[in-house]
């Protein structure tokens, strides 16, 4: 899989993220609130599955690594 990379930025409280590809790469937009809540990691990862990315299978950030994380 092609490695991603998370950029986090703050677009207001109804913004959950934005996937999309650049060049080589996949670029993820997430909410700062992926940072500190395990439920907004979840929820991007189901906006990034939708999206035709697997976070667990990239684990290239914070957002990955918690899937790899779950039981």
């Amino acid at each position: 899989m092609v490695r991603s990379e998370l950029v986090i930025v703050d677009h207001g409280p109804a913004f959950t993220g934005w996937v999309g590809e650049s060049a080589d790469r996949i670029v993820c937009v997430a909410t700062p609130r992926v940072e500190h809540s395990k439920t907004a990691r979840a929820v991007f990862r189901e906006l990034a599955r939708s999206n035709g990315v697997d976070c667990e299978e990239c684990a290239n950030c914070l957002i990955g690594r918690d899937a790899e994380a779950q039981p």
